[in-house]
């Protein structure tokens, strides 16, 4: 039978890392159609091996229950085979996605990060965009919002987390149908870093200068910080409010300790072609 859909596309990498922000871009194409976080992968595969019993089909409804309520179609419930639930998932959003006319789908779940081997078996012409940013500004929002949600993390929790991410995106550099970007270049130069993106996916941009990509977006974006590069200085501002938030929410040994423990993946980072054009890494620099 043929795949009515071109690609299948995923958004990976760290909370706070600009995923809905490139989430956003990408559907101001007109010819992607996109959705909040599902958490699929997540729902339907539990990575932790400690946990011996997981209920395959009691997750297929609760993901059955999102879908009905934030796209309003259903997937098939077929039993308690993970593999058949992950491609139920999809043929559903692949009828969701011919229903409006388009051929491309974007799905954006960071955490999808740790199940891309799923993805690469089960998904058909998928394509795996990688976001990474600055790990001094990801650590300090991931500490901040971690209070805010009221679900405080240690620094060194979030510090090794953003480290295990950062080593598995990185595990990818090189093998087909995986894309880089990070959040600083695609502040400071959207129109050029979404261009190289869309040549890969073989899809149309806007100019992005003319776009509201609040229209886009699936959260309510604060008028002023997103997107912000629209405004003359505003990416630079973006960086620089960051970097204050690192050493403002931090203390100096607080902050010593982290460039500590990140510091063979910055040298990692600074090496990377797609990083090239990057600013410094370092809130110091």
């Amino acid at each position: 039978m043929e795949d009515k859909i071109k690609q299948r596309l995923f958004i990976v990498g760290c909370p706070r890392s600009g995923t809905t922000l490139l989430q956003a871009m990408l559907m101001a194409s007109g010819q992607i159609v996109s959705f909040p976080e599902s958490a699929a992968f997540s729902r339907l595969i539990e990575r932790k091996k400690s946990l011996k019993i997981f209920n395959t089909i009691a997750s297929s409804w609760k993901l059955n229950s999102w879908l009905k309520k934030e796209l309003g179609i259903s997937m098939k419930i077929s039993g308690s085979n993970r593999i058949e639930c992950i491609q139920n998932f999809a043929q559903a959003l692949d009828e969701y996605c011919l229903k409006q006319g388009k051929y491309i789908w974007l799905e954006k779940t960071p955490e999808h990060l740790y199940y891309i081997h799923y993805i690469e078996y089960i998904i058909k012409n998928w394509k795996i965009i990688h976001i990474i940013r600055n790990p001094y500004d990801t650590i300090a929002s991931l500490y901040e919002a971690s209070i805010l949600w009221k679900t405080p993390k240690t620094i060194e929790e979030i510090t090794t987390n953003w480290l295990h991410r950062f080593s598995i995106s990185m595990s990818y550099i090189g093998k087909p149908y995986h894309y880089f970007i990070t959040y600083e270049n695609l502040v400071q130069y959207p129109q050029e870093e979404m261009s190289k993106l869309a040549s890969a996916l073989e899809i149309n941009l806007p100019d992005y200068n003319q776009v509201n990509l609040s229209d886009y977006s699936f959260i309510a974006i604060e008028e002023g910080k997103i997107p912000a590069w629209k405004k003359n200085n505003a990416s630079q501002k973006i960086i620089t409010q960051s970097r204050n938030k690192f050493e403002k929410i931090f203390t100096l040994k607080e902050q010593e300790g982290i460039r500590s423990k990140i510091k063979e993946s910055e040298k990692l980072l600074k090496k990377c072609a797609f990083y090239e054009r990057s600013s410094s890494l370092s809130p110091d620099a």
